[in-house]
This record gives C-alpha cells, structure tokens and sequence, in this order.
C-alpha cells in the first residue's frame, strides 16, 4: 500500500494533509471567527512520487509545488484507493470505503471530522473512522496517531478472476492491512499471507518480521478482524 500525495486548499492556508510527520507551514496562519470557506482540491490517480515537490526530476507541476510551499508537505499521507471514487467517499463521509462498499486502496476519512471542526460544524451523533487532525492545520504538532489506520482492497471473489486463469489472491497483496505507528500488518481475512513490517527498520516493506513479534501480530491482527466482521456483507452476483 503506497503512500500518496493529496494536494488541499482553504482559505486559512494551503496543505497536503497527512499522518503527524509534517514540515511546518511558510505561510502565516491565523484564526478568525467567521467560519472559513473550504475548497478542496483532489489530485489523484498517482502517486506521491509523480509530484516534482516530492522529488520528480522529469514533471514539474509548478502550481501544485507553489500550494505545497505555501502550506505544508507531509511525507505519510495514506489514501483508501489509488483511484478516485473510494476516496471522495472516505472524504465526504469520514469513514473507511469498505463500509459503503466502495473498494479500492489513511488517510483521506480524516478530512469530514477536519472539516467540521475548522468551520465549527458539530457532529451531532456522527462517528467518523476518521480523526480531527485541525491542530495541525492550524500549525501545531501532532504525537503519533491516536487509533490505527486500516484497509481493505475487496473480496477476493470472482470479481478478481484474471486472465489465463490465475488466481487473484496470486496477483494481489494480502485484502487486509493495519498500520499502528511503527508496524504495518497485511493478511487475508482468511488469515493467510501474513506479512508484519517496522517501517522504523525497513520502511520500503521489503523485511516481513512476523515470527519475530508474535505480539504484535496477535494485537493487530485482533484489531483488523473486529473492524473487518463490521463491514456489509457482499457477495458478487457474476
């Protein structure tokens, strides 16, 4: 699971929003009373490294590097998909794709309790899987991330039939995955192909150290499989 750019504006500064690891703002950012205006724009389908602010030698996008200069960039921003439609939901509901359905591969469920919380719009009785992360936003630091991120690419079901008759499950990383702060689990909700990584010791997810950290892999696996028995059930038709 790739990290991805996600290039955001507002009227308060312009970011790219992300877990805590962030470079401080340029910009001057100050609050107000009025509710702020927020305009959001989504630049997807890519990667981070397809950015000339993230290293690009060959592509300059000159307007989405001027936004990023003027804001912060952050170097662990996690998307649910690599395509758009799971993450504009993940971005107007707050919650993981995989509870509307929506499969693809954070975090982009932070921006709806984001959101709210700079313009002062409350919950009332909304539970996003998402978490206010306004503090950073607005200039502050933010400690590591107070609940895990998880995934889920879709069911490995006849949908994901390949040509020549491969498998799906042989073209495809585990359907499941957690990251927690230091670790990042990938399985399949049938508990095969059980990958641990410490991205503090090879973040590039070469080193799979399971056997190495039974606890680990119990607690999150724990985790992902309480949240996973929640999701809508589905069964492809055809």
């Amino acid at each position: 699971m790739p990290l991805f750019p996600c290039i955001l504006a507002t009227t308060l500064a312009a970011v790219t929003l992300s877990l805590p690891s962030a470079r401080p703002a340029q910009a001057v950012i100050t609050t107000t009373t009025k509710q702020p205006n927020i305009v959001l724009i989504f630049v997807d389908d890519m990667g981070y490294g397809n950015l000339s602010c993230f290293g690009n030698p060959d592509i300059e996008t000159p307007n989405i590097d001027r936004l990023a200069r003027q804001g912060m960039r952050f170097t662990q921003f996690y998307t649910n998909s690599p395509i758009c439609s799971p993450s504009r939901v993940a971005v107007t509901t707050g919650q993981y794709p995989g509870r509307h359905q929506i499969h693809s591969f954070l975090t982009c469920m932070d921006f709806f309790p984001t959101f709210c919380s700079l313009a002062g719009i409350p919950l009332n009785g909304i539970n996003p899987d998402g978490i206010d992360m306004s503090t950073a936003f607005m200039g502050t630091p933010m400690a590591e991330r107070p609940q895990p991120i998880v995934w889920e690419y879709g069911r490995q079901d006849v949908r994901f039939l390949r040509p020549n008759g491969e498998k799906a499950a042989q073209l495809r990383s585990p359907n499941l995955a957690i990251r927690d702060g230091r670790w990042k689990l990938l399985v399949n909700e049938d508990g095969t192909e059980l990958q641990l990584y410490d991205f503090s010791q090879a973040p590039t997810e070469q080193t799979n150290v399971r056997t190495n950290y039974p606890e680990v892999v119990a607690r999150l696996s724990k985790h992902l499989t309480d949240w996973y028995s929640e999701l809508p059930s589905f069964k492809a038709s055809r």
